[in-house]
């Protein structure tokens, strides 16, 4: 799945086929969960949607509780994205409830940061740092390493409410134990420990965390990930000069395309403008332009 999206995708979809031939309805509410989810991360919010509404359904029909879990959280995840709060919270909470009526700490724990995540995005700070602690004590109390993930979403939320110390601390424990074979985490968390270096005045240093964390996401299939990145910390997006950096006010996501005559970067301008949704829409959009643009210019007779 790290950045490996496309090829995910294609194998969920063969795992469903299968699934169906057999005629096992469980295992295709499983895979169906999980490729809503897949197709999440890669922006395609509207063809998420019928896929989770499906796993879901089929989960109920059967009494597979955990695709049930799995399915609304898709659909949280979703409402979100979407910016529907009163239906996130809602999903949030009805799985809360599936996990631990399953006894599943480890997934209470992971569904509370997300909420968590999403009272930050509302700013309703007390209530996400209500969240995030008590998931950082569930995974604690049933697992020996520290719930990175955790305590980067604790660090992002101490930096809203201004603590720094604190915030900083929570960032560097977090980006110390993320394992080192996943790119994509090394990338986000170090672009949280770079916003609170920032708000630290640690100009150079916030500037090569940035650096450094865009460059990862460029080279993968995240490019939602990417775009998120620019609009939540736009230090990142400008320049160091004379001892401080001047930011630019525009987000524009590059990407490069390869063609059958040559390698092309298409450009999604203002970014931080629109909707995951839309931003998807328009990298394919954009790449298919580019596509023909170049087929014609290479095919194109000599005057």
């Amino acid at each position: 799945l790290r950045g490996k999206l496309t090829k995910a995708q294609g194998a969920y979809r063969k795992a469903i086929d299968l699934y169906r031939d057999l005629g096992d309805d469980q295992g295709m509410a499983r895979t169906m969960a999980r490729l809503g989810r897949c197709l999440l991360n890669s922006g395609a919010l509207s063809d998420a949607r019928p896929v989770l509404v499906e796993a879901l359904t089929l989960a109920r029909q059967h009494n597979e509780r955990i695709s049930e879990t799995h399915g609304v959280m898709g659909l949280a995840i979703l409402a979100h994205l979407t910016g529907d709060s009163p239906e996130a919270i809602r999903l949030h909470e009805e799985a809360i409830a599936l996990v631990q009526e399953l006894g599943d700490a480890a997934g209470q724990a992971s569904i509370r940061r997300h909420l968590g995540m999403h009272y930050l995005r509302q700013s309703r700070l007390e209530d996400a740092e209500r969240e995030m602690r008590t998931a950082y004590t569930i995974y604690r109390e049933h697992a020996p390493d520290e719930p990175t993930f955790v305590l980067r979403s604790l660090a992002e939320v101490l930096l809203a409410k201004g603590d720094l110390l604190a915030a900083a601390e929570h960032a560097e424990r977090a980006l110390a134990g993320i394992d080192p074979e996943d790119p994509i985490g090394a990338a986000t968390f170090g672009a949280t420990l770079g916003k609170v270096r920032a708000a630290q005045g640690r100009a150079q240093e916030a500037e090569s965390l940035f650096h450094h964390s865009v460059e990862i996401l460029e080279a993968s299939e995240y490019r939602i990930d990417l775009a998120l990145t620019l609009q939540k910390f736009p230090e990142v997006n400008g320049s160091y000069k004379d001892n401080r950096i001047l930011l630019n006010h525009r987000v524009h996501v590059g990407f490069a395309a390869a063609m059958p005559g040559g390698l092309v970067v298409p450009v999604v301008r203002d970014c931080d403008k629109k909707s995951l949704k839309a931003i998807a829409q328009e990298t394919r959009s954009l790449t298919e332009k580019a596509r023909q643009e170049l087929i014609d210019k290479v095919i194109r007779p000599a005057v």
